[in-house]
């Protein structure tokens, strides 16, 4: 018999043991029993002093992680990643609603949940590696870059333990913060621009006229912002969560996207970035406006000119730090970021021509200036040391580590995940938190977050988005002209 047909053998009978035993736990008193060893093994830790800080539901919560990593296991032999994630997490959620019935005499939990997908996730992983596809993956058939997924999950991740692990602490005033705080996981974003400079240059190039990069651009963002917009506000109304609520006007102008130029307060934090993004698309197309494409010349000029006034604006603005006019036209201009979108966009000029680009360097090094103007020498050392490793990336034909199926997965949601984390994960955070240890439920954030900013990118930022362009595309497409 082939290994292969072996192999998924064992893994549907493992799987169907699985389930009696699952059912068992359920329906029989032998869940009362594990209740039992819970409170055991919590008694057994409470009266160790390194251990003292355990609790009951932490306890609990790592009886459930354990529970699924072999369904994980067993699920991604059978169905791949994708789905193997779906399905744990649509088990997890009925064995919860199968605990309401009544005379089971259960209580089901949304940690519980939470703790059951992160133990699915733990297993799904460890099979991954066991079957070894979590090696490199070559490039579609498209030609699909797979490292700047790689690079769209690094700095999606930064930005959310960023926002989970540190600014969640300072901006609740927790009494008890995160044992590890990322403080420069903010740093995620200014890699997310460079990323956007060699991507936006990719598709000026691919655009024929003005207005097919317009339709690009606008249907990749606008429909999964707008429904992550409504999630996050919706929520933070309904629950009535204080220190995240907004104003109608502020609300309804945050559907723009433009709210950060006028000085109009996010609806979620994360989203000041988006003007940033905005103001780089409009200089594209612009100037394919003026001359029709972006060739290497186009770009040298747009860069230089951007980057000088990024410079003046910076050196002004660092001698006049309380300035409100200083500070508008820095949001104006977008000063603060402009050498960041040169280093992605002559980052492609570089891998085009198989080598360095000059224009790389001298934006890196003009990137440190300007951040050591605003932010000092630290975060300017942090990143150009980033400006240089993605610069490394782009010019490397592959990189192993940034080709890893995980991460490759997070930065295929990272559009989503970052719409949605921040509110959607405070919230998350504070009502788990202080049931639950201050780690343990930034960590149940995390998984949850991820699910949902999944569903969002198979259902709209994908499909969704891709009929939408279809259609403006068609709409607005030259008709042919007939003869009389």
């Amino acid at each position: 018999m082939p290994q292969h047909s072996r192999r998924l053998q064992v893994a549907t009978a493992g799987l169907i043991a699985y389930a009696i035993g699952v059912v068992a736990v359920v329906f029989t008193p032998i869940g009362w029993q594990l209740n039992r060893l819970t409170v055991w093994i919590y008694y057994v830790l409470g009266h160790r002093p390194a251990l003292a800080r355990v609790t009951p539901e932490i306890v609990g919560v790592g009886l459930n992680v354990l529970l699924f990593i072999p369904l994980g296991f067993l699920l991604r032999q059978l169905l791949g990643t994708r789905a193997a994630l779906a399905v744990a997490a649509l088990a997890s959620v009925a064995i919860e609603v199968v605990q309401l019935l009544p005379g089971l005499g259960r209580e089901a939990s949304l940690t519980d949940v939470a703790s059951n997908l992160l133990g699915a996730g733990v297993g799904i992983g460890f099979a991954a590696w066991w079957l070894g596809s979590a090696s490199l993956l070559p490039l579609d058939s498209s030609g699909r870059y797979v490292e700047l997924d790689g690079l769209r999950g690094l700095a999606v991740s930064g930005v959310v333990l960023y926002h989970y692990f540190y600014l969640y602490d300072v901006y609740f005033s927790s009494p008890v913060p995160a044992t590890v705080g990322f403080s420069y996981g903010f740093m995620g974003v200014q890699l997310f621009f460079m990323i956007s400079g060699f991507v936006i240059l990719l598709t000026a190039r691919k655009s024929a006229r003005p207005r097919d990069f317009v339709i690009a651009r606008g249907t990749r963002l606008y429909p999964t912002y707008w429904l992550c917009l409504t999630i996050s506000w919706v929520l933070v109304a309904v629950t009535a969560f204080g220190p995240l609520m907004r104003s109608r006007a502020e609300i309804a102008i945050n559907y723009t996207m433009i709210q950060r130029l006028i000085r109009v307060r996010e609806v979620d934090g994360a989203y000041w970035s988006l003007s940033v993004e905005l103001i780089f698309y409009g200089l594209v197309f612009a100037l394919l406006l003026l001359i029709g494409r972006l060739d290497d010349r186009a770009v040298v000029w747009l860069i230089s000119g951007w980057c000088a006034i990024s410079l003046v604006v910076a050196a002004v603005a660092h001698q006049h730090p309380q300035s409100g006019l200083m500070h508008a036209v820095t949001i104006a201009t977008a000063a603060q970021y402009a050498p960041l979108f040169g280093v992605g966009m002559f980052g492609l000029l570089s891998r085009d021509r198989g080598g360095l680009h000059l224009g790389a360097l001298a934006c890196t090094a003009l990137a440190g200036v300007v951040t050591f103007l605003y932010d000092g020498p630290l975060d300017a050392a942090i990143l150009v040391g980033l400006a240089l490793l993605f610069t490394g990336v782009v010019t490397r034909p592959s990189v192993g580590l940034l080709r890893w199926r995980p991460l490759v997965f997070i930065g295929e949601i990272s559009y989503p995940l970052y719409l949605l984390h921040q509110n959607l994960g405070y919230w998350l955070i504070d009502h788990l938190f202080p049931r639950i240890q201050r780690d343990l439920a930034s960590i149940i954030a995390i998984v949850l977050v991820c699910c949902l900013a999944w569903l969002v990118h198979v259902s709209v930022e994908t499909r969704l988005s891709r009929q939408l362009r279809r259609l403006l595309q068609r709409r607005f497409s030259p008709r042919p002209v007939v003869s009389a």
